[in-house]
């Protein structure tokens, strides 16, 4: 790919051992973080080829020579997840090693090694972990963040759900938990109380088409005629926000038509025929 005709320019040009230190600096700031930012963004869509993934090795291994200026550490951290993604603990573990030494008891370095031991499936070393961040900083969202996350990847959702609603009661206004935990409840077959929580996010993302669409096909699932009411408005609200909403469409025509044949049964018959 170009990014890898890119890096072989790179290697073999003669210039990486004749850049001066500020020189090194504006590139670590602005050539590495567009170049690589992209290429971690290309890993995490699953849009590269294994090659590439190399390059970032290389490439990363280069970062370590350039700069410590926080766009650098940024994208370790972005790195780190990438190769999470794709299963490269090695490189992982080379981003986590320079974190670390930069940033000596960091609560978001601790929350990486975490995810690290939940990529090795030590799920009761992670919680640990998570539990000593939690105890050190209430607030820290992320590591609660990450509990929820070790029950969905142990394949306990109701647990996942009753942490999800302790969550919430602390931090009412984070939409994003909100959204999970609508999916939850839609994993198990509650869509009453997934369209409470779709509403939520709603009155968060009014203009959002997205939320809409997904609220009015919970209430097209649920079914009855109040229901499917509300899945036409909604339905409709969405193909408003955005015209080009297919799925928004062919929703619409469905609640619509059920509407219509809803009402026609229900109609008495005419005499004379």
């Amino acid at each position: 790919m170009r990014f890898g005709r890119q890096m072989k320019k790179f290697r073999h040009s003669g210039l990486e051992c004749k850049w001066s230190p500020p020189f090194r600096s504006i590139l670590g700031s602005v050539v590495v973080v567009v170049c690589v930012s992209r290429t971690a963004m290309c890993i995490r869509n699953k849009s590269c080829v294994v090659s590439d993934i190399s390059h970032l090795c290389y490439f990363v291994q280069k970062i370590l020579m350039f700069s410590y200026s926080p766009p650098v550490w940024i994208i370790h951290e972005q790195v780190f997840v990438a190769a999470l993604d794709c299963s490269r603990l090695d490189l992982a573990t080379l981003c986590l090693k320079q974190l670390r030494k930069q940033f000596t008891g960091s609560h978001r370095v601790r929350r990486l090694e975490g995810m690290r031991l939940e990529f090795m499936e030590k799920y009761e070393e992670a919680n640990l972990l998570y539990d000593k961040i939690i105890q050190e900083d209430e607030a820290n969202t992320a590591a609660r963040k990450r509990k929820i996350a070790i029950l969905k990847a142990q394949g306990r959702p109701i647990d996942a759900i009753r942490e999800l609603n302790d969550y919430l009661k602390i931090f009412v206004a984070d939409h994003e938990a909100w959204q999970e935990l609508a999916d939850l409840y839609i994993g198990e077959l509650d869509y009453s109380k997934a369209a409470f929580c779709l509403e939520e996010v709603m009155m968060a993302y009014p203009y959002n088409h997205l939320y809409c669409q997904k609220y009015a096909e919970v209430k097209y699932t649920q079914g009855g005629l109040d229901n499917m009411e509300l899945a036409r408005k909604y339905f409709a609200q969405a193909l408003r926000l955005n015209s080009t909403n297919m799925r928004a469409l062919f929703g619409l025509y469905m609640a619509v038509s059920l509407l219509a044949l809803r009402r026609w049964s229900t109609q008495p018959a005419r005499s004379g025929y």
